[in-house]
């Protein structure tokens, strides 16, 4: 009996810290699970929130935020507009750069995530149908999902979270990060306001 008692003891200890793990220990796959609306948090200064808007077309420039994820907070984060078409002072693209200000920070392993206003997308589903099939056929392919964006505990604006094609990604996929990565320059700089007002996006 005592060796029963013990048994169940040793059992439900091993329980409780599969579940506290569990609880714990997101991966990246959880982040960009498509099944899934994610929200994510940014807390930082209200007037560089409004500098970011006022200056939509500065891509260079990061504002110190802190983000939070299902619990987890990464502090002190760069924030900075992004896109070519696809830039909007509403509704911005916007990057997340997870190092900019403490170096070697990374979340999930990523040292960037990249949030896309769908401006150039009206189905809101372009990119993210071409990475499924990329994956059913075998290719690589960029991870991807849909979040809510919330600043300073305010609902921006839905929008498709996307992985960064970095050195990450290309050891992750190709086992390799040496060689050149490029990317392409092109696109529209106009803003679209009204056509991004009158789909509400």
């Amino acid at each position: 009996m005592q060796g029963n008692g013990m048994t169940r003891i040793l059992k439900l200890g091993i329980l409780l810290v599969v579940a506290a793990v569990g609880g714990w220990a997101q991966l990246v796959t959880d982040f960009f699970d498509a099944a899934v609306l994610q929200e994510i948090r940014l807390t930082m200064s209200a007037a560089d929130w409004q500098k970011l808007h006022d200056n939509y077309t500065d891509k260079k420039t990061n504002y110190k935020a802190d983000f939070v994820w299902r619990g987890t907070t990464v502090a002190s984060v760069g924030v900075h507009t992004r896109g070519t078409g696809s830039l909007n002072p509403i509704k911005p693209g916007i990057g997340i750069e997870f190092d900019k200000f403490v170096t070697g920070q990374r979340f999930l392993g990523l040292q960037s995530v990249i949030l896309r206003n769908f401006l150039e997308d009206p189905s809101v589903l372009h990119e993210s149908l071409t990475m499924r099939v990329f994956e059913r056929m075998g290719l690589p392919f960029q991870r991807t999902g849909f979040a809510k964006l919330y600043v300073n505990g305010v609902y921006v604006a839905l929008y498709e979270m996307a992985e960064p094609i970095d050195s990450r990604f290309l050891l992750t996929r190709f086992g390799d990060d040496s060689g050149y990565l490029y990317e392409a320059q092109g696109g529209d700089r106009k803003s679209h306001t009204s056509e991004l007002q009158s789909r509400g996006l």
